[in-house]
């Protein structure tokens, strides 16, 4: 009797996973409600007041079946949007008051908004359609923007936020690694770019869904667990690892999605 070869083991073993385990693709997209978690040392400044914003995720799923009509793996490829406002209307309203000056008619918004290709994976339990899913992420960020629009009046005086702002929007750069000197000094030179932010996230996904033949509706809460604050080590610019671990900002992000699977 002849030995199997290992094509015969292979063709063996992937028709065995084929039997027991059904792979499905499919297309996934929808709204994000998003904003930033900050924890920041009094050393380095105060922690902003922050409002959601919405944005929005599209892109890949599939869903793998390790156990018939009760559980599976529902790993996905996305672009997503994520971000926050920035509440100048609270925040100026106070710094004016210490002054002793009444500031009115705030209209206008302040945005960040970070773009990122995500990989969440989660573990999906089913219960006739119902389905409950948790499981990690990891994120890399391609980029950003911030803009303002925002207008107020401080006894009887008119302003916008061109008073602060030299140009109506800025990029966002993400970083890899640490940000030394030289680094540092092309941010700071650099008219065209607000803020560094950490390019590497990562994090836990929680949801819950219920699937109609081919839809799944879902969802989803993401907490952000990395630290977006990049690692500096800008010490001629008083940027370093303390300013790093002093500055701490954290993504959280609400999800609204509908799934279409092709088979």
């Amino acid at each position: 009797m002849k030995r199997p070869t290992l094509l015969t083991i292979a063709l063996i073993l992937c028709y065995s996973i084929h039997t027991q385990a059904q792979f499905r693709l499919g297309v996934k997209a929808g709204a994000n409600v998003s904003n930033m978690e900050f924890d920041v040392d009094s050393e380095f400044g105060e922690e902003p007041e922050t409002i959601a914003r919405i944005g929005f995720h599209l892109g890949l799923v599939a869903d793998i079946t390790l156990s018939p009509k009760t559980l599976s793996l529902q790993p996905a490829l996305l672009y997503s949007n994520k971000g926050f406002g920035v509440d100048y209307e609270k925040m100026l309203d106070e710094s004016f008051d210490d002054l002793g000056l009444d500031m009115d008619d705030f209209e206008g918004y302040a945005r960040l908004s970070y773009g990122y290709i995500e990989i969440p994976i989660n573990l999906v339990y089913k219960s006739e359609g119902l389905q409950v899913s948790a499981g990690p992420y990891v994120a890399v960020g391609v980029g950003g923007t911030f803009k303002h629009d925002f207008t107020f009046e401080v006894d009887g005086e008119d302003y916008d936020s061109n008073f602060f702002f030299e140009k109506d929007s800025y990029a966002l750069k993400p970083v890899f690694g640490k940000v030394n000197d030289d680094d540092f000094k092309n941010f700071v030179l650099d008219e065209d770019t607000y803020d560094l932010f950490r390019a590497l996230d990562y994090g836990l996904n929680f949801g819950i869904g219920y699937q109609v033949n081919n839809l799944l509706f879902n969802i989803g809460y993401s907490i952000g667990l990395n630290n977006l604050t990049p690692n500096f080590d800008a010490d001629s610019y008083g940027v370093d690892e303390e300013f790093t671990e002093g500055v701490v900002q954290k993504n959280r992000l609400f999800t609204f999605s509908t799934s279409y699977f092709f088979n």
